[in-house]
């Protein structure tokens, strides 16, 4: 699972078997349909599990926490004949199989696995074979010793947005059902509903929890790819388009597990596409990167190279952090990657909590919410669009406007026309907010938190439409006396200037800022680096710095050479003292 919360379980310290509904779901009685045909399901127990040491299909080892003796095996081109005499003439049982997806499940003597995932290598219409391994909270290894956090006994409070969700919602989340460290006892899987539903779509949670002892839960491969191909074939069945919302996968601290976890949903989706025509039509699957600071670029290519032109690519979307490489450290790729996404994975609001998320689990959610609220407003203008559409646009939007997330209506505006011009001109006023440290004869120094208002008004220069704006500032006041601006001034013409994104809604670009030089001498300047230090909102009226420049978001300078001496900085302190913390400013 992809978070970053507080969390403090007892280790696991009691290996059991467990018996426990399995990947088996008896929704129904009637015989299965579409991928789902010729499918059963005989899973009923999971051994406790064990770590294994094991081959990769490239030959690469690594150690899991595995259920023992479950080997799932995928095979977009065998037949479903060919794939169980595979399976029972090496000594395992189909277990579970889903033929139109590729799809089986094979039980085996543990201490024959290794020789038998060999096996299935071997046969050249299997595409992977792998232990069914166990899925759990992102950075649990880190976390579970944590001594200042405990999970609530009693059942939560909160409130829980997504619990009128059902089978037809247009969003479908899998998840887990494990707390997270706050104090009002929500789960992953509710905190993940409330922010993919926070803008009024429905939102079903499909739980995936399986059971490791009293004190620990988990998933595992079996169950969470059984309920995405569940999910599809419902939505499919039933002319409903759908977003799935995967939360969790790979182990971050197993080099190249989220490469794999990407990689054996794809090979999935591929059987579908060769087995099962238009499953995926009006379906995307949103997938969340790792919860370490990795970039992920290499692996997400590698991946086009292993699929090239397959159509898959139109259904499957790697979801990352907006703010790395900075902010919370969490996973991300470059910018214009391909069928990568990135939204906020810092410090999340969560509906309905009191606590904030961290992690690319809260990333996913904001994808899924934006893709399924710009469907439903297109659905209601009465323009038919498909899921896969408005995911492929919304990837084009963040290409060309440096990763940042459009809003509803802006993506909406990209299938009905009417995007807004840009014109930055007009009058802007905001609060420059920083902090003077001023040092004392003796012991630490006094801190002032202060700030001053910038008015100014912008006109164009260069503004052509699809690239940056130039700015002149024609006029501008501040607050602060030190400018010598109390009242309307003429800044200095030639260093006077604003460069403003090309887009709404989109954040800077490296070199992008504004100067103004007043005329006794002083200057204010926002920063310009990295790419990101501010950003316009989607209605293109505030302007204001990120959390990418957080305490160096400006510099003001005063009429005084020395920047240790009081007057070469805002206020008549010295610039030495000061602290640049943030800006904004608004159009009147």
């Amino acid at each position: 699972m992809k978070k970053r919360f507080g969390i403090c379980m007892m280790a696991l310290t009691t290996m059991m078997l467990l018996v426990v509904s399995g990947c088996k779901e008896n929704d129904t009685e009637d015989p299965p349909t579409g991928v789902l045909e010729g499918s059963f399901d005989n899973l009923t127990t999971y051994p406790a599990p064990a770590l294994l040491q094991f081959e990769r299909k490239d030959g690469s080892e690594v150690t899991m926490l595995v259920y023992p003796g479950q080997v799932i095996v995928l095979s977009p081109e065998g037949s479903v004949e060919a794939i169980n005499q595979l399976i029972t003439g090496n000594d395992g049982t189909v277990t579970i199989q889903i033929p139109g997806a590729g799809f089986y499940l094979a039980t085996v003597g543990p201490e024959r696995e290794k020789d038998f995932i060999s096996a299935m290598f071997k046969n050249p219409k299997v595409a992977d074979a792998f232990p069914n391994a166990v899925i759990r909270v992102k950075g649990f290894e880190e976390l579970i010793s944590s001594p200042d956090k405990s999970i609530p006994g009693e059942k939560s409070i909160l409130t829980d947005l997504a619990t009128n969700g059902d089978k037809n919602s247009l969003i479908q989340t899998i998840d887990l059902n494990v707390t997270m460290g706050c104090p009002d006892g929500i789960t992953h899987m509710q905190a993940v509903a409330n922010v993919a539903g926070a803008g009024g779509v429905s939102v079903n949670i499909n739980d995936v929890t399986v059971p490791e002892s009293d004190d620990l839960k988990g998933a595992d491969y079996c169950k969470a790819m059984k309920k995405t191909l569940e999910v599809l074939n419902y939505a499919y069945e039933h002319n409903q388009p759908v977003v799935i919302n995967m939360s969790m996968g790979g182990k971050d601290n197993v080099e190249g597990d989220n490469y794999w976890y990407y990689r054996r949903y794809i090979t999935m989706f591929k059987a579908i596409e060769m087995k099962t025509p238009h499953l995926l039509d009006n379906a995307v699957l949103l997938m969340s990167c790792g919860d370490v600071n990795v970039n992920e670029t290499d692996d997400l290519e590698y991946l086009h190279g292993e699929f090239p032109d397959s159509p898959v690519w139109d259904h499957i979307f790697m979801v990352g952090s907006q703010e790395a490489p900075f902010g919370c450290g969490m996973g991300y790729a470059n910018k214009g990657t391909a069928n990568y996404l990135s939204a906020p994975a810092c410090d999340v609001s969560i509906p309905g909590s009191q606590c904030p998320g961290t992690g690319n689990s809260f990333a996913v959610p904001r994808i899924s919410g934006l893709i399924a609220e710009t469907y439903e407003m297109l659905k209601e203008a009465g323009i038919d669009v498909k899921i896969p559409d408005i995911s492929s646009a919304l990837y084009i939007w963040q290409t060309q406007h440096n990763g940042q997330l459009p809003s509803v209506s802006q993506l909406f505006n990209l299938f009905a026309g009417g995007e807004p011009e840009v014109n930055y001109a007009g009058t802007w006023s905001g609060t420059f907010y920083y902090k003077a440290e001023i040092p004392q004869q003796s012991g630490p120094p006094l801190v002032v938190n202060t700030s001053f208002i910038l008015t100014m008004t912008l006109e164009a220069t260069a503004a052509v439409p699809g690239y940056p704006h130039l700015m002149k500032i024609t006029a501008v006041t501040c607050s602060d006396p030190s400018f010598g601006a109390t009242m309307a001034v003429a800044p200095d013409p030639t260093l006077s200037m604003a460069f403003l994104p090309a887009a709404y809604g989109s954040a800077s670009d490296l070199g992008m800022g504004i100067t103004v030089k007043f005329p006794n001498g002083s200057m204010i300047f926002t920063s310009n680096s990295p790419a990101g230090a501010y950003t316009i909102d989607a209605e293109g009226n505030k302007l204001e710095s990120t959390s990418l420049v957080t305490n160096d978001a400006f510099s003001a300078s005063g009429t005084v050479d020395n920047s240790n001496d009081p007057g070469s900085g805002p206020g008549g302190y010295a610039y030495n003292w000061c602290t640049f913390k943030s800006w904004s400013l608004v159009r009147l």
